[in-house]
């Protein structure tokens, strides 16, 4: 689904905050996101750079005749047309206006006004107030609002009620932090107000008041007023007044603040003195950060704030705003009245709550038909065409014309190639399913008994309530009698469960596809058929949760025609080609050129018409090619239900090219799994179903570190935000800090300013870098090798029993442990490299017990685990360890050796007891977008972990 925002600007207010809330959430969900803005770029347009949104400026302007503005209307209609939106969202009164105008000659399903200015704009809505009966529906973020519009413009609207939702990203300075800022000390009394400094928010009346209560002596005359907010129309009045009455030091201008959650985490009270309000998010703010509020008394700032404590003041009543900071500042209880807004908040204001609520809007009109063009509009349009050339109407209709037979004469031409016949409804059989279909499953089964055992024993946990299923489990040929025995096992009796055994024939999965097939139609008539290698872990739930997604799309989907339906998501999709995602009233779906054969279905009408394989070693890329040139598309869902559990493929053993690592599921379901997803502990369980308690502490850990870097002269300029991102967010106590490094003197202006130690390597490393020949493609990687060497031997450096290494490069954006019931936190990656598990395999004599990556740019290291380490290489190798990687590094390999790798698969191996695994959640930006800690933290902190500054990417 395509979903256009049009914003009233593209700098950044409470309007815009919430649509790019909402837009990167939908963005993260798999919509296509598009942001336009009238006026220039701003904050808005930085952001959306940063979080990869598309986005555009647009000029379009509104008077009150729309005969003065069908150029511009035309041009806004043309313009939405080039894109194809879905769905509208437009936010605020004018682009709501400039929507409701246009959005019926678009394809779009719905427009969808946001009403946020409420009472604003009272004389342009009065002359277009039919223009709100002609969007789909009306959202309001207040009942308030609702109300007002129903008083004013109709009764009869659609209007619904979606309540703004708070984030506030951890804070990038602590509280002592910003006091200092505001040259203020533990004691001062500090008010706020989060407000862009225009005319509607009414700030002069509350520095008016501060004013007054200054000369009182219940208030310090060294209390402080900070105003947050974009410098608008209003800054330079303000500015002036507070110099006439000489406040400078009691009111601090603080410009637009990205670190919002510091700020008010170090004032005592929020304040808001708007005129007209909808749901404002500095309320939100102020509550989700626990702190008592003052506000003026209008409806919808009531009705947020009920239930609260809060003081209100009426408008322009300078005297009751003065009462209430008094009153305030008096109240010993201020901060259970803040953690009190804050409970309210939590409960009524998650941004999940809104993501949720505008879903199921976005779903709900996606599936609805749209209504036909309002007489109105239509009238007006036909007057703007009349006064057109009769030439230039005949040219539109041509064109109109042309492009139709464009559209839809090549689809009826494939549709008639495919099915060899005249007609393209030769086809129409094939959606024809029965409401409760008749299913056939088959479990190819061959050598893999330890695979074999999960998959049957997570198969027949499924929930199969109100299904008509036979499930055939095909041994194709093996030889390893405990897969025999698994097979043979007796499993709940509410299962059908057919067994059979052949002989092996043609060593080709398509041949043990084919042969699986001929037996479950010898077992039933069946109208869905499917199989699954015996390496698919299922989730309970996952035929109730997915199959009425296939049987909707199937009957539904238009745009493809549609083949194979999967469970599972897999991670292959840059060569699966995804051709869109879509939605069903069941939930997302998949469509691709490609798709692997982990488990798939097919309805028994297409299985007839082109569901048998070649039974040749090529036998899935046969059918994809027969696929892609009969037009025929794969499905699979967005959310998998089932999860690839195989790290290496018995085909391997006489494949031309092996596969190097199995795919695993994308979107896993965040829960429901049996215990067997956590103990193999795939790819996809870490990055989707796993606790990530080290991204979220309750608490800091204990455990003292000491910190290593190494160090190169091209890492200068990134070192200092790598370390002052370990002192914001490692919630450790930090020992001491190393750099390691070839150029001491280079580093001098780093190590000496920031109170930390410098070391040469030579002081430290065993082996000189002229000693080492690695000259992979004649490029000089000696070095690189080097500063692996130096994290090994981080346990000769460190004062403490255990030490955390980071790359120099990588900056850690939001708090985070690495110990946890004093288990180890290892991160685990997507980056994957087969020459660092066969130095694994040459260096300890063993295969590394799975092939999930501890590649993640740090890691926490346990000095007497790491001596250990170092003795197993020198028993089995009979060398010097360091020697002993050298002599088995592939030469050719410009990577060949990983001490990440090396350690974490050793110590999963031989001390899984003492760690824990969990997804890195790591994002590798170019160098050219480096910023302050502060705006790395506020751009990456809510999603990530961690960013790395590659100097290799541009």
């Amino acid at each position: 689904m395509k979903i256009l925002f049009f914003l009233d600007s593209l700098e950044l207010g409470g309007a815009e905050r919430q649509a790019l809330l909402l837009a990167e959430h939908l963005q993260s969900e798999g919509y296509e996101v598009l942001i336009w803005g009238l006026g220039k770029p701003g904050k808005v347009s930085l952001l959306c750079d940063e979080k990869k949104i598309v986005w555009e400026s647009k000029f379009f302007t509104i008077q009150n005749s729309i005969f003065r503005d069908i150029n511009t209307l035309s041009k806004m209609i043309s313009d939405i047309k080039k894109i194809s939106p879905n769905i509208i969202v437009p936010f605020c009164t004018i682009p709501s206006l400039l929507c409701a105008l246009t959005w019926r000659f678009t394809k779009a399903h719905a427009c969808i006004w946001n009403e946020r200015d409420v009472g604003i704009y009272c004389s342009l809505l009065n002359a277009y107030s039919f223009a709100l009966k002609i969007s789909t529906c009306i959202v309001t973020n207040s009942a308030e609002g609702k109300k007002y519009i129903k008083k004013y413009y109709s009764n009869n609207l659609d209007i619904r009620v979606i309540n703004n939702g708070v984030y506030i990203s951890p804070p990038n300075e602590k509280k002592e932090a910003w006091r200092r800022r505001l040259n203020a000390t533990d004691s001062t009394f500090i008010g706020c107000m989060v407000a862009n400094l225009s005319k509607n928010k009414n700030h002069i009346l509350l520095l008016q008041a501060w004013n007054s209560v200054l000369k009182t002596s219940i208030i310090p005359s060294n209390s402080i007023l900070a105003l947050a907010g974009r410098e608008d129309a209003m800054a330079e009045s303000l500015r002036q007044y507070v110099i006439k009455h000489e406040m400078q030091n009691n009111v601090k201008f603080l410009g637009q603040v990205d670190d919002i959650s510091g700020l008010l985490a170090s004032v005592d009270v929020g304040i808001l003195s708007s005129f007209n309000e909808g749901q404002p998010n500095a309320i939100l703010e102020y509550m989700y950060a626990g702190l008592p509020i003052i506000a003026s008394d209008i409806p919808s700032i009531r009705e947020t704030l009920e239930n609260t404590n809060s003081l209100f003041f009426r408008n322009n009543a300078v005297e009751d705003l003065v009462t209430a900071l008094k009153n305030i500042y008096s109240d010993n209880h201020r901060c259970k009245t803040g953690q009190n807004n804050f409970e309210i908040c939590k409960q009524k204001y998650l941004p999940e709550r809104m993501f949720a609520n505008y879903k199921t809007l976005f779903t709900e009109f996606f599936l609805k038909r749209r209504k036909k063009i309002s007489l109105y509009i239509y009238c007006t349009v036909l007057i703007y065409l009349a006064r057109k050339s009769i030439s230039k109407f005949k040219s539109i209709i041509r064109k109109s014309i042309r492009r139709s037979c464009q559209r839809y004469i090549p689809a009826i031409k494939r549709y008639c190639e495919y099915f060899n016949a005249n007609s393209p409804f030769s086809f129409k059989t094939a959606k024809t399913v029965p409401a409760n279909p008749k299913i056939g499953f088959a479990v190819l089964s061959h050598e893999r008994s330890e695979y074999l055992s999960i998959c049957l024993g997570s198969l027949f946990e499924s929930d199969i309530t109100g299904l008509d299923i036979t499930f055939l489990i095909h041994d194709d040929g093996s030889t390893n009698p405990k897969v025999r025995s698994i097979i043979e096992k007796t499993y709940d009796p509410k299962y059908k469960i057919v067994r059979f055994y052949r002989e092996k024939g043609h060593n080709s999965w398509g041949a043990a596809f084919n042969s699986a097939m001929r037996e479950l139609f010898k077992v039933g008539n069946f109208d869905i058929v499917g199989s699954c290698d015996d390496d698919a872990l299922f989730h309970p739930q996952w035929l109730q949760k997915t199959l009425p997604i296939f049987l909707w799309a199937k009957k539904k989907h238009k745009k493809h025609i549609l083949g194979p339906f999967s469970p599972f998501y897999s991670s292959d999709a840059p060569f699966h080609k995804i051709m869109g995602e879509y939605i069903s009233p069941y939930g997302k779906y998949v469509v691709k050129e490609r798709m692997g054969a982990l488990t798939h279905f097919f309805f028994r009408t297409d299985f007839d018409l082109f569901g048998v394989f070649a039974e040749d070693k090529d036998d899935e890329t046969i059918k994809t090619a027969e696929f892609i040139k009969k037009k025929i598309r794969n499905i699979s869902v967005y959310e998998s239900y089932v999860e690839h559990i195989g790290q290496d493929s018995v085909l391997n053993t006489w494949r031309p090219s092996k596969v190097a690592r199995a795919v695993y599921g994308l979107n896993l379901a965040p829960s429901g799994w049996s215990e067997s997803l956590s103990k193999v502990g795939t790819l996809g369980y870490f990055h989707t179903v796993a606790s990530r308690s080290g991204m979220y502490p309750k608490k800091d850990s204990s455990r003292c570190l000491d910190i290593i870097i190494p160090a190169i002269k091209k890492d200068i300029d990134i070192l200092p935000l790598t370390i002052q991102g370990l002192k914001n967010n490692l919630a450790h106590p930090i020992g001491n800090i190393f750099i390691v490094t070839p150029d001491v003197n280079a580093f001098e202006p780093v190590w000496k300013t920031q109170g930390i130690h410098c070391i040469d390597e030579k002081d430290v490393l065993p082996v000189r870098k002229e000693d080492i020949s690695y000259f992979p493609e004649g490029n000089d990687r000696s070095g690189w090798l080097l500063q692996q060497f130096i994290k090994l031997l981080g346990s000769n450096i460190a004062t403490t029993p255990f030490y955390f290494v980071i790359d120099a490069d990588t900056v850690l954006v939001r708090r985070q442990i690495f110990e946890e019931n004093e288990k180890t936190i290892f991160l685990v990656s997507d980056e994957f490299h087969q020459p660092y598990y066969q130095i694994y395999n040459r260096l300890l004599g063993q295969e590394a017990s799975c092939l999930v990556s501890f590649v993640s740019h740090m890691m926490c290291f346990n000095s007497e685990r790491m001596e250990e380490l170092r003795t197993c290489i020198e028993k089995h190798t009979g060398l010097i360890w360091w020697q002993a990687v050298i002599q088995m590094l592939d030469g050719s390999q410009s990577s060949g050796f990983s001490e990440y790798e090396l350690y974490g698969h050793w110590m999963l191996t031989n001390y899984p007891d003492e760690i824990k695994r969990e997804y890195f959640m790591n994002k590798a930006i170019s160098r050219e977008k480096k910023c302050s800690n502060t705006d790395l933290e506020q751009l990456y902190g809510g999603t990530l972990r961690s960013v790395s500054l590659h100097s290799y990417i541009n």
